[in-house]
């Protein structure tokens, strides 16, 4: 996919530059309040997870091919606007969760025995609201064009839109999964607790993102393992060639992702992070 002449990705990833920029100012304000130590470690956690949401978030969304996550907004009427206007939001909760570690160390609140995780439990829970948001417009109507023909017989083609549930759901399912987790976390983990609990739930809460960009990749490797693609003689390179010369290969060849590869990549994206996720509501609440 080529964004570089997107003037909507330009836009969107400055603020993504602009909010990782906050990440820094944060960790120097800290810095310089001289706030080192194992006693601040929930501190630390906070922002550990504003970096974890802010790059995954961005590489997930550069790395997008669904349909409306790649067209050029020509006017302020039309779905593209809208989505870009729910990308601003989403950069925004993301820089709402950077702020929020303030709280926890600015005079004199910073001192106080029972930090609570309100800020990152309740935007978490807005941000994969969004997600989810941000799916059906970028995944459920897409656009196509149907052929007719006129009275002379001449070839027209009539733009029209049809409703894709089913590429939709494969991908928002994951959406509302995470989702469920966040909102066990802000209602089961947001009160005032322990500095030893809030690192929990930082960690709770990477973990989801990291949960919830796995579960995509796992959309995306579904899509690959069912699929297949050929490679033509011209595709192959001289070398090459001359090695399969000897197995009479006959092309277009047809390749097809290995099981293997395919069962590893699910352990590391799924069963790691959830390991964790349930390690760290755990230790919450022992």
């Amino acid at each position: 996919m080529e964004n570089t002449h997107n003037l909507r990705f330009e836009f969107v990833g400055m603020l993504f530059a602009l909010t990782i920029g906050q990440v820094a100012i944060e960790c120097g304000d800290i810095a310089m309040k001289d706030l080192i130590g194992w006693q601040y470690l929930y501190i630390y956690a906070h922002l550990l997870l504003a970096t974890v949401i802010i790059a995954t978030s961005w590489v997930g969304w550069q790395t997008s091919h669904s349909f409306g996550n790649t067209r050029l907004i020509h006017s302020n009427f039309s779905s593209q606007f809208i989505i870009l206007l729910v990308d601003i939001f989403l950069v925004i909760c993301y820089f709402i969760i950077v702020r929020g570690a303030e709280e926890y160390y600015k005079e004199p609140a910073w001192s106080q025995a029972n930090p609570d995780g309100k800020n990152q439990t309740l935007w978490t829970v807005v941000i994969f609201v969004t997600y989810f948001l941000w799916d059906a417009l970028t995944k459920l109507w897409i656009p196509f064009y149907r052929a007719t023909t006129d009275d002379q017989h001449n070839i027209k083609y009539v733009k029209e839109t049809r409703v894709d549930f089913d590429t939709f759901w494969r991908r928002a399912r994951y959406t509302l999964i995470c989702l469920a987790l966040a909102f066990f976390a802000y209602f089961a983990m947001s009160g005032e607790s322990s500095e030893n609990k809030i690192v929990c739930l930082d960690l709770y809460l990477i973990f989801v993102f990291v949960l919830f960009r796995g579960l995509k990749e796992l959309g995306t490797l579904e899509d690959y393992k069912k699929s297949k693609y050929t490679l033509a003689e011209s595709d192959i390179s001289k070398a090459t060639h001359q090695l399969m010369k000897e197995h009479n290969p006959v092309y277009p060849i047809t390749i097809v992702r290995k099981e293997s590869k395919y069962q590893r990549r699910i352990w590391i994206f799924i069963g790691i992070p959830s390991i964790i996720i349930a390690i760290c509501t755990f230790c919450y609440f022992w």
